[in-house]
């Protein structure tokens, strides 16, 4: 006899080798997609770190005073800035504050999903040292770095840091 075709168990077997297949690529393509996901959102942090990092070191680098207490820097210019981390109720960002006379006149955002931002002195009057640390969903991204004071009269910030810094623009 000639059996041409295939018999039904040859068609289930082929079907079951197929769907083991197809199976295998789909859970390879949704594990590469939360792969690249995560991805893109640890680059999203540690890009906004960066550019916070940057700014801080634009702002203080020609500042001509720096302290950690508000009273210390009052007396010494009507118009003096302040930067911290404040909360606008969905995350934390980086303020600026410019004070005159006591009073905040403007304030800028800068940044977004930062933990925290600490300011230390070193050990030498014309370096300081920052630490930037972010947050997306559970994954912390830490930037720490040192910068030149170049125009730096007073710098009174403790070597243990604070999350507040108050300065005087040259």
């Amino acid at each position: 006899m000639n059996n041409k075709g295939i018999t039904l168990i040859e068609l289930l077997l082929s079907l079951a080798f197929m769907m083991a297949i197809v199976g295998l690529i789909f859970n390879i393509y949704i594990m590469s997609k939360r792969v690249f996901n995560a991805s893109v959102e640890q680059s999203f942090t540690q890009k906004n770190s960066r550019l916070v990092s940057d700014f801080i070191i634009k702002e203080l680098r020609n500042a001509k005073v720096i302290e950690m207490d508000e009273n210390n820097i009052k007396n010494k210019g009507n118009r003096y800035y302040c930067l911290s981390i404040k909360n606008d109720g969905y995350n934390n960002y980086l303020a600026k504050q410019t004070i005159e006379n006591g009073e905040i006149i403007s304030e800028n955002q800068y940044g977004n999903n930062l933990e925290n931002i600490i300011f230390m002195s070193t050990e030498e009057k014309e370096i300081m040292k920052v630490i930037v640390i972010s947050k997306e969903k559970e994954k912390e991204f830490e930037i720490e770095f040192e910068f030149l004071l170049n125009n730096i009269d007073k710098l009174n910030v403790n070597i243990e840091g604070s999350n507040r810094i108050y300065y005087l623009k040259r």
